[in-house]
């Protein structure tokens, strides 16, 4: 009767072997592990710059307006069309995106990589502005994208709203009002009103018009907002 061949042990495999190792060598653990930790501290509070949220660059800019001659053709034309030939041939300039009315116009305006928004802006409103391809009834604003504020300058957006119907004038007037209270407050450096109606004169007529141009919807309404100790929603009724 042949003698029965004894099992062979199972091969350990590297990772195995690599956890028996400091199984079986505490003193080395210890030492590795806080070695390891005194690095992780050491980078985090030396060795690695630190920031907080980082700056969210958008490469993208807005060139907008107004040019009251009620015919969209005519703002495509006599405006939006040469605006955009001349922002196109700059060489920052990745890709132009055109929107036009019949009293306004945009423009969103994409640059190459390596160019800031707020550089790129400066490039076009030099360029648009030598140029003098735009009528003088043209009305045109050039802004930068600031990603981390609203409308590329604010931190804080308050709403005005009013239980009763208003106007878009009156509802203007009175978010004036509350503007003049902000800015008295410490700690504000400027406060605006986004205006919902642009004033611009007919070049054939000269006559002023008006247009809404923004349209916002509130829901709910807070009953008692204080400003440097004033009751807001008496200015607002």
């Amino acid at each position: 009767m042949a003698p029965k061949k004894k099992p062979q042990p199972e091969k350990l495999t590297k990772l195995q072997r690599f956890g028996l190792f400091f199984f079986g060598h505490r003193e080395t653990t210890i030492t590795f592990w806080v070695a390891l930790v005194v690095f992780g501290i050491a980078c985090y509070t030396t060795l690695m710059q630190r920031q907080g949220f980082p700056n969210v660059d958008v490469p993208i800019s807005v060139v907008s307006g107004t040019y009251f001659v009620n015919d969209k053709e005519k703002v495509d034309s006599q405006v939006a069309d040469p605006a955009t030939k001349i922002v196109k041939a700059l060489s920052v300039v990745k890709k132009v995106a055109t929107t036009s009315g019949s009293n306004y116009f945009f423009l969103t305006v994409e640059y190459n990589d390596g160019t800031n928004s707020a550089s790129g802006n400066a490039l076009v409103s030099k360029a648009l502005t030598a140029s003098n391809v735009l009528p003088p009834a043209a009305h045109v604003e050039f802004k930068a994208i600031d990603a981390g504020r609203f409308a590329e300058q604010s931190d804080l957006l308050l709403s005005i709203s009013s239980v009763n119907p208003l106007s878009a004038e009156q509802l203007q007037a009175r978010a004036e009002a509350v503007q003049a209270k902000m800015k008295e407050l410490d700690g504000v450096q400027n406060a605006t009103v986004l205006k919902q109606v642009e004033q611009g004169a007919d070049p054939v007529t000269g006559e002023t018009l008006s247009e809404q141009r923004t349209f916002d919807r509130v829901r709910g309404h807070r009953e008692r907002v204080r400003v440097n100790d004033i009751d807001t929603p008496r200015l607002l009724r």
